[in-house]
């Protein structure tokens, strides 16, 4: 059990590194301390030490402290005395602490006004803290019309951030105030306010507020003037309060074209912002031909994150577009256009609505061409939709023959995509002989990267192929490949083609060498091959020993892969007492991963040691490991490793010992094995 008392002085002991440790105590500990008040208290004293770290790591706790302590009116007054420290940071940090504790103050309204004063501070940053608050707790304050007149006092403030704060805060307080009228008007003549912060905090409330306002329209109407703001810390926040309110807009034909309009505005983060709305808007507009044409038209622009923006919407909106034949017309004639990027913009489109349109083999042989395109991203684009594409072409022969005329394409990275595709299509293409030379001529490529891909796809696909020792052939080349991401890929093609391979001796050869190799991709693909054929191979002593070797690998991926199957491999090592010295040894690993896999295999790896003395000794032992992980681990354990343990006599004394150690879990671990001693248990 924690010793409260203990933590209290420490708090006044004269030893700064006492009163550290105190606050790390009560940092980690608070909500598990009996006495909470005196804990707050505590907390409260080390806000004011003497050390300015001290000082400045207690005040960062009582924001997160405050609802602990039973009397709240007393810990928010420390809260108001703190706020007027002599430290800025703990007045700025207790003024952001009053904004967190304002939900569980009873007297709501002399909170505001403690926050409303604080506001005008003569410290800027007290200001802010004070000010960062309103927001958050407006709803709260009792008077409404009350807490609304004092943020429209502040948004004449003389501090930037105390206006902008208010303002932004009058979107949550619109909900509240009872004069809706009224506060539109207010709200409505902020967005032409001639300070900037001003302006951006209105259009920051009236996205929380557009729901609410009366004249819908007329919101809207100046959130597009904002959006055009000439400061530019304005307009991003009008393109947000734009995009959530279109839904809410009454002539939603009109917003698009407002919005339409927008694309075409002198400042570039206007336009990219009305662009980006446009997508999620689509939906809502009445006229969907018309605003397809639009869409059509934008593709075009001079802007080219517009046109980019507008191609992507293209995706959203097919569904949608009532003529669909004449969507398709338009977007391939987009396939032909001269700018790469929205021929390549083109080619994710075809990709992605190809389910929808109505002529699927002009569809196909449009990306087989933009395959082909003199632009390298524009051939990637198109070449990376032809996998999903293949099950619905009509024409698979034709098709089939497409990609194979791909994998020996010049690009590699087309190459790598046909052979993606080839290796899904594999179970609907006629002539699977042909589909397997082709992954079979691919393995071999120049390129390192079509090479990896066809390591992996040779994996995957192993249990589908006739001729199986031809594909072990090529994987076992592969593994053995002068490029270290071949011989990764090919030894996590392993794992799904160990149980087919002819010869698993061999296939047990390559994998434990490359448990070895020097590069760490190619160990993690091993550790992972590992994991899933360890109960396959021949030599389960051996895979255990690189288990155990790859638990100290360099890279901790690996380490973590190779500690994932201890638990489960346990069972099948021959030499079971070795094996459980490895776990006792790797739960006290500097890896927490590792201890934690180590430690979560004991319990079940018990049964099955000879030794069940030395098994309790070891549990014992580690008990009082570093590892909080551990010790929790090791004490779920007791129970079943005290039924084993010949010496019962010795074994319960040392469960009566643990009834007294610092950790909670092993003590209860202990007392649950001793019930009849339950009464000897002090603090359970």
């Amino acid at each position: 059990m924690i010793d409260q008392e203990e933590i209290h002085n420490q708090c006044l002991s004269k030893d700064p590194e006492e009163r550290i440790k105190a606050l790390e105590r009560l940092e980690s500990n608070f909500s598990l301390l009996p006495d909470k008040q005196q804990a707050w208290n505590d907390l409260v004293r080390l806000a004011s030490d003497q050390d300015r770290s001290i000082r400045s790591r207690a005040a960062d706790a009582l924001g997160s402290a405050f609802s602990f302590p039973p009397d709240k009116r007393q810990a928010w007054n420390d809260l108001v005395r703190l706020a007027s420290d002599r430290d800025r940071y703990v007045r700025s940090r207790a003024a952001e602490a009053l904004g967190s504790a304002f939900s569980e103050v009873r007297d709501k309204q002399q909170a505001w006004d403690y926050l409303i004063r604080f506001s005008s501070d003569q410290d800027s940053d007290f200001r802010s803290m004070a000010a960062y608050a309103f927001g958050p707790v407006v709803s709260q304050v009792p008077d409404k019309l009350q807490a609304w007149n004092d943020l429209i006092i502040l948004t004449s403030d003389q501090n930037s951030f105390v206006r902008n704060r208010a303002t932004s805060a009058l979107g949550p307080a619109f909900s509240q105030v009872p004069d809706k009228a009224q506060a539109w008007d207010d709200l409505h003549r902020l967005t032409s306010d001639p300070d900037s912060f001003v302006r951006s905090g209105a259009a920051e409330a009236l996205v929380s507020a557009f729901s609410l306002v009366p004249d819908k329209q007329q919101a809207w109407n100046d959130l597009l003037s904002l959006s055009s703001d000439g400061n530019s810390y304005v307009r991003p926040r009008a393109a947000e309060a734009l995009a959530s309110s279109f839904s809410q807009v009454p002539d939603k034909q009109l917003a698009w074209k407002d919005l339409i309009e927008l694309t075409s505005n002198q400042h570039r983060p206007a336009r990219s912002w009305a662009a980006s709305i446009l997508a999620s808007s689509f939906s809502q507009v009445p006229d969907k031909q018309r605003a397809w044409n639009d869409l059509i038209r934008l593709s075009s622009d001079p802007d080219s994150f517009v046109r980019s923006k507008a191609a992507s919407a293209l995706s959203a909106a097919f569904s949608q577009v009532p003529d669909k034949q004449r969507a398709w017309n338009d977007l391939h004639i987009l396939t032909s256009y001269k700018e790469e990027g929205l021929r390549s913009r083109a080619a994710e489109t075809l990709g992605s609505v190809f389910s929808q349109v109505p002529d699927k083999q002009q569809v196909w042989n449009d990306l087989i061409r933009l395959s082909s395109d003199p632009d390298i991203f524009v051939r990637s684009s198109a070449a990376s939709t032809l996998k999903s594409a293949y099950s619905q072409v009509p024409d698979k022969q034709k098709a089939r023959n497409d990609l194979h005329r791909l994998a020996a394409d010049k690009d590699s990275a087309v190459r790598v995509r046909a052979a993606e595709a080839l290796k899904s299509a594999y179970s609907q293409v006629p002539d699977k002989q042909q589909a397997w030379n082709d992954l079979h001529r691919l393995s071999s490529d120049q390129n390192s990267a079509v090479r990896a891909k066809a390591a992996y796809d040779l994996g995957s696909a192993f249990s589908k192929v006739p001729d199986k020792q031809q594909v072990w052939n090529d994987l076992h080349r592969l593994s053995s490949d002068k490029d270290s991401a071949v011989r990764a890929r090919a030894a996590e093609a392993l794992g799904p083609a160990f149980s087919k391979v002819p010869d698993k001796q061999l296939a047990w050869n390559d994998l434990h060498r490359l448990t070895a190799d020097q590069d760490r991709s190619v160990r993690s693909g091993a550790a992972s091959a590992l994991v899933s054929v360890f109960s396959q191979v021949p030599d389960k002593q051996q895979a255990w020993n690189d288990l155990i070797r790859l638990t100290s690998d360099q890279d901790s991926a690996v380490r973590s892969r190779a500690a994932s199957v201890l638990k489960s491999a346990f069972s099948q090592v021959p030499d079971n007492q070795q094996a459980w010295d490895d776990l006792i040894r790797l739960s006290s690993d500097e890896d927490s991963a590792v201890r934690s896999r180590a430690a979560s295999a004991l319990k079940s790896a018990l049964s099955q040691v000879a030794d069940k003395q030395q098994a309790w000794n070891d549990l014992i032992k580690l008990t009082d490991n570093k590892d909080r992980n551990v010790r929790s681990r090791v004490a779920s354990a007791l129970k079943l490793a005290y039924s084993q343990v010949p010496d019962k006599q010795q074994a319960q004394n040392d469960l009566i010992k643990l009834t007294s150690a610092k950790d909670r879990n092993v003590r209860y671990g202990a007392a649950s094995v001793l019930k009849p001693a339950l009464s000897q248990v002090s603090d359970i």
